[in-house]
């Protein structure tokens, strides 16, 4: 009996396990920011998440290159090739579960070490276009909303010197007087102007 039980419950872990898990686009920004990855790349992972499993963990896709005789498996959230788990010390089935830590651990490691683009593109089984990835910001920003019921952070105000106040009335009432000399300088300047101008017409009568 107990040898059943145990079956059973081992069959139960693994069930589980294939199950996997199902985001939405905003879940798995939201589950991406409290793993601390850079807004800047929420948008692209998600696109490329979605573009290599439809956002779902458990996803297994087997793509035969004619082009180099050779059949690729892709793995996980992030559409993983298998021979990247190796690097990153994984199992396939630590990417196939519920939990994306390991995911996105290895993920921000390739970005890190190899060539940013050219390691997204070897992430999805079918062409992506990362520079559309760049549209998800317009379905993401309700993610990034401050949570209501978290306090504001105190706000501080820099206290003045006695003398600072003083100083900045000071130089007010300096740019007052030079903008009011500027303005009768400029004044004068057009009078003499206009009275040239109609001295120039008085020497000049109508025949």
């Amino acid at each position: 009996m107990t040898t059943q039980v145990i079956a059973f419950c081992a069959f139960l872990a693994v069930l589980t396990s294939v199950e996997g898990r199902l985001f939405t686009a905003q879940e798995l920004a939201k589950e991406l920011r409290e793993l601390r990855v850079s807004e800047w790349e929420i948008p692209t992972l998600v696109c490329v998440a979605n573009n290599a499993s439809e956002l779902q963990t458990n996803r297994t896709t087997t793509l035969r290159m004619t082009n180099i005789r050779q059949t690729m498996v892709y793995v996980g959230l992030f559409g993983f090739p298998v021979e990247w788990l190796v690097k990153c010390d994984l199992k396939k089935e630590q990417v196939l579960d519920d939990t994306i830590d390991n995911d996105v651990n290895c993920l921000l490691m390739y970005l890190q070490t190899a060539d940013r683009r050219s390691a997204l593109h070897q992430l999805t089984p079918g062409e992506v276009d990362l520079d559309k990835c760049l549209d998800w910001w317009d379905q993401l920003p309700p993610t990034f909303d401050p949570d209501p019921t978290t306090p504001p952070p105190p706000s501080i105000q820099l206290s003045e010197s006695p003398g600072s106040s003083y100083s900045q009335t000071v130089s007010l009432y300096i740019m007052d007087v030079v903008l009011v000399v500027i303005a009768y300088f400029l004044h004068r300047l057009i009078q003499v102007q206009k009275r040239h101008s109609s001295d120039t017409i008085s020497n000049f009568p109508l025949v």
